[in-house]
């Protein structure tokens, strides 16, 4: 058992819209069907437009779509693993993540995920060929401070992921002082989204290394799978007649070249 793929930006180099400086995923639409499900909400995913503001979103509807069932089938996430959705690329950040349950399945009772996100690293020992792919626990201790419980697989549902957090200087402090009155010291901070920042790695041995920047990397976001159906312990994922949605809206900086 393994984390399964059904993103569709292929690499995890930043892949550029319609002007080079805009690291957007590839416009894609997943072909439908007769029978195919729309999310339930506006939504839409330009990302070959150039823009660094945009919605994204993935849905999975592994009935329908053959290429997101056969590469469930492959790689068969168990409990702990991760089914990533949805890629979001260096140099840009998000405030929000959702995850919906469009129809009811009973035969995945008991099957609950969780949303996460995945930091796509540069490996410093060979940093042009491979990544080091690591969960990050922002995602589970954001969801332990909302109060978010795991989210059932077998009913509809919708839940919203806020990733905002609060960046502090000092301490509070709220304490009678000696031979005074209460002490009250107010702090000041900032409100800090989930930022998905470039790296900057060393070669060779400082002050006379090369330090060099890499566009590469990225977040991936999905769902980590929590339990699997007790009503029917051989059912999993892939065999759901229903259909998931994850989206997010992806925020990033824009500056014209100098030539």
């Amino acid at each position: 058992m393994s984390d399964a793929q059904v993103y569709k930006q292929e690499t995890m180099e930043a892949s550029y819209g319609c002007g080079r400086g805009y690291s957007t995923p590839s416009n894609h639409q997943l072909v439908k069907s007769v029978f195919s499900k729309s999310p339930p909400f506006n939504a839409r995913f330009n990302g070959s437009s150039p823009r660094v503001d945009y919605a994204a979103g993935t849905a999975l509807r592994p009935s329908e779509v053959e290429w997101q069932r056969k590469n469930l089938l492959a790689s068969s996430p168990g409990v702990g693993d991760t089914i990533q959705m949805l890629k979001v690329p260096t140099n840009h950040w998000i405030y929000v993540v959702r995850f919906d349950v469009n129809n009811a399945d009973p035969k995945l009772e008991g099957a609950t995920a969780a949303i996460t996100g995945q930091r796509v690293n540069v490996n410093p020992a060979d940093p042009y060929n491979k990544y080091v792919l690591k969960t990050d626990p922002e995602f589970a201790a954001a969801a332990k401070a909302q109060d978010l419980a795991p989210i059932p697989l077998d009913k509809p549902g919708s839940q919203v992921l806020w990733l905002n957090k609060i960046f502090t200087h000092g301490v509070m402090v709220d304490a009678p002082a000696v031979g005074g009155p209460s002490n009250n010291v107010t702090l000041t901070g900032y409100v800090m989204p989930y930022y998905v920042a470039p790296e900057f790695i060393t070669f060779g041995t400082p002050p006379n290394g090369e330090i060099v920047r890499f566009e590469t990397g990225s977040l991936l976001l999905g769902i980590k799978i929590l339990s699997l159906s007790t009503a029917n312990p051989s059912v999993n994922i892939w065999d759901s007649t229903t259909d998931f949605y994850l989206t997010t809206r992806v925020i990033g900086f824009a500056c014209p070249s100098i030539t």
